[in-house]
């Protein structure tokens, strides 16, 4: 009988590069910050500045899932069994709260489908991303140059123009699949064009990202009730629109030219989806985000300091999530542990 070994770890496990290790924080960061500005500062204040300032924070999971396009997924039985069993121990709190509010037996018992029954969009999607890996990355690593522009702009059509100018609701916000198989296919291009955007210079790239955002942020805030404000919006803002995309490659670039080497950050973006999964938990994201909000907006009086207040409770949330995910160590341990054995006894 052939004997297994445990499968091989994934390309930047044993030595991660600290620079997309950052971008990962930085998602995250974007995302939280945005979730506090966009669930609880701007439905209280109602002024646009908060609302405009989700355009450049709305880069977060697009830039997420560059990341894993630019090393590819290497899906394992393992590696599935640590994705739901991540999912499966943060989302009890989840369960428990869709359960106590569910009426009748059959809505509780859909409430414990924590899988399908879920308001973690992102995560649903990704696992339908990791499933479909194996033909995605055969594919793109087999495809000739001609292949891969051609299945990026028919993507580009379908995700983003189709979804911009159609009405698609299944397509508009790109909250699907097939976009995300777009995102990872970019992801896996700047991978292969590396060395062609790593000679590129610093100056014109930041330059360009600033003056892009501060554009954004002061064109939309003056013109949020008009037609130029719903166009901004339409083209920078969905999942599916061809500026958030634009604007998350800019960001990606700025990081990965980056070259520095900390076991600091690497050891904290071990814990990228807990953060994720944590603070966007209803629990968490009603008592402990909401009435954190609710204190900076009561007691701040300046959008400056309110913002400041905001960026750092953002912090404070991240080094939270991430010193819970550290201390479950022993459960992901455990996780771990049954994953392995699943791919000795499968193979896959």
């Amino acid at each position: 009988m052939r004997q297994l070994t445990p499968p091989p770890p994934a390309k930047g496990f044993k030595e991660r590069e600290s620079n997309f290790e950052l971008l990962r924080l930085i998602s995250q960061f974007a995302i939280v910050l945005y979730h506090i500005l966009m669930l609880f500062v701007y439905p209280t204040t109602t002024s646009i500045i908060y609302k405009a300032l989700w355009l450049p924070l709305h880069v977060g999971v697009i830039l997420f899932v560059l990341i894993s396009g630019y090393f590819t997924i290497k899906p394992t039985s393992k590696g599935l069994v640590k994705l739901i069993g991540i999912f499966f121990v943060y989302s009890l709190p989840e369960v428990i709260w869709n359960v106590s509010h569910a009426t009748g037996l059959r809505n509780e018992l859909h409430s414990l489908l924590f899988l399908s029954n879920t308001h973690f969009w992102f995560i649903k999607t990704y696992l339908f991303l990791y499933l479909l890996s194996p033909i995605i990355n055969k594919f793109l690593q087999e495809a000739t140059e001609r292949q891969l522009i051609y299945i990026v702009i028919v993507l580009v059509f379908i995700c983003q123009y189709m979804a911009t100018t159609g009405g698609d609701v299944n397509m508009t916000d790109g909250k699907n699949v097939v976009n995300f198989i777009l995102i990872y296919t970019v992801g896996f291009m700047l991978h292969r064009y590396q060395r062609q955007w790593q000679k590129m210079s610093y100056a014109p790239i930041i330059t360009t990202y600033i003056l892009l955002n501060l554009t954004l942020v002061i064109v939309y805030y003056a013109n949020s009730h008009n037609i130029l404000g719903s166009v901004i919006w339409k083209m920078f803002f969905p999942y599916s629109s061809i500026g958030l995309m634009l604007n998350s490659i800019l960001v990606f670039i700025i990081v990965g030219k980056m070259r520095f080497h900390s076991r600091t950050i690497n050891y904290m973006a071990k814990s990228s989806l807990a953060i994720y999964l944590l603070h966007a938990n209803r629990p968490y994201l009603v008592g402990l985000l909401g009435n954190g909000a609710s204190l900076l907006i009561n007691n701040t009086h300046s959008v400056a300091l309110l913002l400041g207040g905001c960026i750092l409770f953002t912090l404070l949330t991240i080094f939270v999530c991430i010193a819970i995910d550290k201390m479950l160590s022993p459960i992901w341990n455990a996780i771990n542990r049954m994953g392995t054995l699943l791919y000795l006894k499968t193979g896959i």
